[in-house]
């Protein structure tokens, strides 16, 4: 189960497996710079608490593409799908039953003696998963259009939206948008010049 809570001033989505005693993953603290958001997460389950300060994902991250492809696919999938970002890691891996088993692993960095926490929540794979697809695109502030292409929401900037275009055959485009004063070459997955 997935929701957002509101107050004035904070804005934060809580999944949570079923059951009183269910792993949670908690994002909250979000702030905006030009093509990026920051925010904290908090990982808890059966007496482990660990918490990132600062994740930070960019325009071109696709965090809520990545959320969007498990809800399309409610049949199922072979093998884990992944989203990596510096300090947060999300696995998906479809189950018995359709449930989608979540492995939310927070890093504090990358050299030994760094820390790690591994939780996972468990998902309903049809409307659970389409209901936290919606409430990632939320609380990132993303919106999704018709034929499933992620397009600027509130919040976005300069019309970008956070997360690359999709569309409904499951193709991948490059960004909607090279922002202003943004080379296109360094645009992930174009080539370099070289100097």
């Amino acid at each position: 189960m997935s929701l957002i809570e509101r107050d004035p001033e904070q804005v934060e989505l809580v999944v949570r497996g079923a059951g009183a005693g269910a792993a949670s993953v908690r994002l909250f603290d979000l702030s905006r710079a030009e093509y990026e958001v920051a925010f904290c997460v908090e990982a808890v389950d059966d007496g482990v608490r660990a918490r990132l300060e600062d994740v930070t994902v960019t325009v071109w991250d696709d965090m809520g593409g990545f959320f969007d492809g498990l809800a399309r696919d409610f049949r199922g999938w072979e093998g884990e799908r992944v989203w990596v970002n510096n300090h947060l890691v999300v696995t998906a891996t479809f189950g018995p039953g359709g449930h989608v088993y979540l492995g939310w692993t927070l890093r504090s960095g990358f050299f030994p003696g760094d820390w790690s926490c591994t939780v996972t929540t468990v998902i309903d794979a049809g409307e659970g998963m389409t209901a936290l697809a919606a409430d990632v695109r939320e609380f990132l502030r993303e919106q999704q259009a018709g034929d499933g292409r992620s397009v600027p929401g509130a919040g976005s900037v300069d019309g970008l939206p956070f997360g690359r275009a999709r569309v409904s055959t499951g193709r991948r485009r490059s960004p909607t948008a090279v922002p202003p004063g943004f080379p296109r070459s360094a645009t992930p997955g174009a080539p370099r010049a070289l100097a």
